[in-house]
């Protein structure tokens, strides 16, 4: 396995096959605390929640003119503070990339989401990130999709930011600014 987690992550991989991400790790007393759907998110009519936890900011403050210019759709940025990215409604895995930095999610109710992590990390190859679905499965909101390192971006050169958007979409507008929790109001379509 190409992944490695850094010690003081708040995310674990328990294993590579059972798509558990753990919050809340204690490096002194290893406490785990399992992020599932049930406490972590709620559906909301026309509101995507957040797949990752962090700092919200406009699409338009992204430092990747193809985001930030709506090119691929209407959404935002999330600088995190976790590593690991769940997928914030119930639907199907749509698309998969080979270096496992970015994933495409639709809705039961049919809305599509492109979530992309840090800026240019394409050219990592892999390496600092772990997909945790295939392509075609079905999930659950909550259920950990992805996990990345933040350090090993760093470490390469390149933007952290989690990029959330929702392609050919104009009436895509961020429900929160500053900090959100996994599972908060993220982005309101409609």
């Amino acid at each position: 396995m190409r992944f490695s987690l850094d010690p003081s992550s708040d995310c674990r991989v328990t294993s590579w096959w059972s798509r558990r991400c753990y919050l809340g790790m204690n490096r002194n007393n290893k406490r785990k605390v399992h992020m599932s759907a049930v406490d972590t998110v709620k559906s909301w009519r026309g509101t995507i929640a957040s797949p990752v936890r962090g700092n919200a900011i406009p699409l338009s403050e992204v430092p990747d003119p193809v985001f930030s210019g709506g090119a691929l759709g209407s959404g935002c940025g999330v600088r995190p503070t976790s590593e690991c990215v769940v997928s914030p409604f119930s639907g199907t895995v749509t698309m998969t990339t080979p270096t496992d930095h970015a994933i495409g999610l639709t809705s039961d109710d049919g809305v599509e989401l492109l979530v992309h992590v840090g800026i240019d990390t394409v050219e990592m190859g892999g390496e600092g990130f772990a997909r945790l679905v295939e392509q075609g499965e079905h999930v659950a909101a909550g259920d950990p999709i992805l996990s990345f390192t933040r350090s090993v971006m760093r470490d390469a050169g390149h933007d952290d930011v989690v990029i959330i958007v929702v392609p050919g979409r104009a009436d895509v507008k961020l429900a929160a600014d500053g900090p959100v929790e996994i599972g908060s109001r993220l982005l309101r379509v409609g």
